[in-house]
């Protein structure tokens, strides 16, 4: 999924709450434990009872796209509510426009972004533009995360009528608009209603969908720049705003790592909340 980047308010730190805050991690955390069959040891849930609001670093990330290449803004640390034993485990990535995104501390990141929108890409190696903008543009086959934004007013409405073909049924005059305009851009050949069929899917709210799409398998996950391989990928979709835009965050980490999935997804849905 290709999305746009609006110039949309960065979130710096945590509202007062810190109870309210853990309750809901620990209900996203179980929520992905059924999804993907992770087991989280006892000690590990108790411990989010416990948890604490910590500084996680900022790190900038560069961009490039239709306006040229931007700087890697800078930041200060970010709040957020963690168990004590998770605290260095995470930093938080953006770049100059849209928003961030928590990720594993040490990796790397870059943005691209474009009229209809733009992507935010966090990875264990190094990653620039020759990624994106060679003749040949590549995947990712290993550990990646994904944040893409596409805004329903731009050339990306089409991205967003795919994605709530898929997992919106409620929204679904917004396809049917696109389709019975006179321009022709789209048809009903090109989307797909109802989800994928191994997806498992988790609906909090009405305009949020949590998803995991199997290892192998063809789903949400791999709408996106994220190749299918051995390890599933997990994330959310949230459609925001009155057009709609469509924010979709697709993580696939190491497999020692995949615990830290259920926070990453969960700062993702409160960042995008406090923009409504």
């Amino acid at each position: 999924m290709l999305g746009a980047v609006r110039n949309l308010r960065p979130f710096r730190g945590e509202s007062p709450g810190c109870h309210t805050e853990t309750r809901m991690i620990r209900f996203t955390t179980l929520l992905l434990a059924l999804l993907t069959g992770i087991t989280f040891p006892l000690a590990a849930q108790n411990q989010q009872a416990a948890g604490r609001s910590v500084r996680v670093p900022f790190v900038g990330c560069k961009a490039d796209g239709q306006g040229g290449p931007k700087d890697a803004p800078t930041g200060k640390p970010i709040d957020i509510v963690l168990p004590a034993d998770l605290s260095g485990n995470f930093a938080y990535y953006k770049g100059e426009d849209g928003f961030g995104v928590l990720g594993p501390k040490g990796w790397n990141c870059f943005q691209i972004y474009g009229p209809n929108g733009g992507s935010l890409f966090v990875t264990p190696e190094p990653i620039g533009p020759e990624k994106f903008f060679s003749d040949a543009p590549t995947g990712f086959s290993g550990p990646a995360i994904q944040l893409s934004i596409a805004t329903g007013d731009t050339s990306g409405r089409f991205e967003v009528a795919r994605v709530i073909a898929r997992v919106f049924p409620q929204r679904q005059s917004f396809v049917r608009r696109l389709i019975n305009a006179h321009d022709g851009l789209l048809s009903n050949s090109d989307v797909v209603y109802g989800p994928y069929k191994s997806d498992k899917l988790v609906r909090p709210d009405r305009n949020t969908v949590e998803f995991q799409t199997p290892a192998n398998i063809d789903g949400l996950g791999t709408m996106s720049r994220l190749l299918k391989n051995t390890q599933p990928i997990a994330g959310v979709v949230v459609l925001t705003g009155e057009t709609p835009d469509a924010v979709q965050l697709s993580i696939r980490l190491k497999p020692d790592q995949a615990s830290l999935a259920p926070y990453i997804i969960h700062r993702l849905e409160r960042e995008v909340r406090s923009t409504k």
